[in-house]
């Protein structure tokens, strides 16, 4: 199948889904991700100290208005996402 301008450069989408791994962590779709933060603990909660927080930006031309909001991406010991 020939290359698209949508391809990574110098290769093509079954090149690439081949050394690339499934999505570890999924948004709703017109959700953008616009900012991380980590709570260092003095403004947040104990139980919520060194966690991650993404702030996202939404789509307010739709109704009802999608993707706005803020998740805790929660992490196992070993480092990958529940």
């Amino acid at each position: 199948m020939p290359s698209t301008p949508f391809d990574p450069p110098g290769s093509t989408k079954e090149a690439f889904a081949a050394i690339t791994g499934p999505a570890l962590l999924q948004l709703s779709a017109h959700a953008s991700p616009i900012q991380l933060r980590f709570c260092n603990g003095t403004a947040c909660p104990k139980d919520y100290c060194g966690e991650a927080f993404v702030i996202l930006h939404g789509s307010r031309n739709r109704n009802p208005a999608t993707g706005h909001g803020v998740v805790r991406p929660r992490f196992f010991e070993a480092g990958e996402p529940e």
